[in-house]
């Protein structure tokens, strides 16, 4: 059979506020409205911290039960895995992944023979620092099932794309799976997680989509060419970008023997009137990347280093360049525009920095850097062809393909939302794959859910996702 549901996310991001609230997310008349739809499979998105008390087999016994009742299926998917506290979370590389490995003996041993269970989702979107890493502790969890449960089906993640994200593991009950959210700006526009902006909202589908930025050329520079110990200000003057430019971008830059260089409170003036940069004062801290400004980016060679430093001019912080030979800059340069300077009608602007370099015996840099969007069409048939190396590849290793998560937010525009949804899902059906679809209820306003938390929906949606599972 093919299995077609949908993602139960448990509000597994919530546990830290109120560990109660995954048994709050849905109820037996959730379950019977969904199998009354087609679907025939859930994915439960489990927080490991539920099994500290043994709260998370209660939780599991809850679901298998309803199911078991409504002829459904349950797939048991580790979204937040020890010892993390988030999705996205790295400190399971730090501690090694045993305790996960551990946890998966505990729950294979418990659901042996449960025929409820279609199998086990080990880890949600793993990204290790090196792709090895996820190779050596998904084959150690996959040994740590077999040793209680030689049956049920393990899904194993590809670490980045297709074949080369992943290793092959040797084992007859093993499939691959796959998040599919293409294209990203119209699947996720409007978000403002995983990363320091929102996706651009606006990209239609099907039509063009923004895939990456190429730049065109820079402006020319202010510099500084001996050391100051004071905070000074560099200034570009009047500069007029090029007409194919989109957007533009500070570029603070230091190259040969600088020593520590300091860069605090930057200033816009597009045709004469104070702009906003963002995170001009660099302040603000990136939600997404640790120990670094909010939308500011390092590029290093030589034996240059950068750091989120201070204190700055007008702060507790600054940004910081330090060498003695090759370069490295700061630039905000990012497929999520918002941190990038719009030069839609701008005929000129004008760039400022204050700058602290005690020692400096090369050169401290301000310009402009001019960059305009690169394009990719999305239609039916690029998803198509968006899709197929990772089928292909999978039917190399002799697995099944599963989509465990796919859907379209609902800041995408109305129209496109729902022509995506259908196409997407079309695709998936005609490869005859097994889907989920992210996500059955939203914890607030409305995002990727089916419903939302007062128990309205999407009509259109909807529809287009009962459709595909009678298909």
């Amino acid at each position: 059979m093919t299995l077609r549901g949908v993602n139960m996310d448990l509000y597994y991001h919530l546990m830290g506020d109120d560990p109660e609230v995954p048994f709050r997310y849905a109820t037996r008349e959730d379950v019977e409205r969904l199998a009354d739809t087609g679907a025939d499979v859930l994915r439960l998105c489990l927080n490991w911290k539920l099994f500290r008390d043994g709260s998370g087999y209660a939780l599991i016994d809850r679901y298998l039960d309803w199911c078991r009742e409504e002829d459904m299926y349950v797939i048991l998917d580790m979204h937040v895995v020890p010892p993390n506290n988030s999705a996205s979370g790295t400190d399971v590389w730090e501690e090694g992944g045993d305790a996960l490995a551990e946890l998966w003996g505990e729950i294979s041993a418990r659901y042996e023979g449960e025929p409820v269970i279609a199998g086990y989702d080990i880890f949600n979107e793993p990204r290790p620092p090196e792709r090895s890493m996820w190779w050596d502790l998904s084959g150690r969890i996959t040994a740590a099932i077999r040793e209680n449960d030689p049956d049920h089906i393990v899904f194993v993640d590809m670490v980045g794309y297709w074949e080369r994200g992943f290793q092959p593991i040797r084992d007859p009950a093993l499939v691959y799976t796959i998040h599919f959210y293409q294209p990203f700006p119209v699947t996720h526009a409007g978000a403002d997680w995983g990363a320091d902006s929102p996706v651009p909202t606006g990209t239609s589908y099907p039509g063009y989509v923004l895939k990456g930025l190429q730049w065109l050329s820079g402006s020319e520079e202010a510099s500084l060419d001996e050391p100051s110990d004071r905070w000074v200000k560099l200034e570009t003057g009047t500069l007029t970008p090029p007409e194919d430019a989109e957007w533009a971008t500070f570029r603070l830059g230091a190259s040969g023997n600088t020593g520590r260089v300091e860069f605090d409170d930057l200033q816009l003036r597009v045709v004469g009137s104070p702009d906003t940069v963002w995170n001009g004062g660099f302040e603000e801290r990136s939600p997404s990347r640790g120990q670094w400004p909010a939308s500011w980016y390092p590029h290093e060679d030589g034996d240059f280093s950068a750091e989120w430093g201070g204190p700055g001019r007008s702060g507790e912080h600054c940004a910081v360049l330090e060498g003695s030979r090759g370069s490295a800059y700061w630039n905000q340069s990012s497929i999520r525009t918002d941190p990038l300077i719009s030069l839609d009608g701008v005929e000129s602007l004008s760039m400022s920095c204050w700058v602290r370099t005690p020692d400096n015996r090369g050169r401290v840099t301000l310009r402009a850097d001019y960059i305009a969007g690169e394009y990719e069409y999305f239609d039916r048939e690029a998803l198509l062809e968006a899709i197929m190396p990772a089928v292909t590849w999978a039917a190399s290793q002799g697995s099944p393909l599963y989509i465990g998560e796919l859907g379209v937010i609902a800041g995408a525009p109305e129209a496109s939302r729902v022509v995506l949804a259908r196409d997407m899902l079309s695709v998936m059906n005609q490869l005859g794959l097994h889907w989920t679809w992210w996500t059955y209820r939203d914890s607030g306003e409305a995002c990727f859910g089916l419903f939302q938390g007062d128990g309205s929906s999407d009509p259109e949606v909807l529809r287009v996702f009962e459709e595909a599972l009678t298909q």
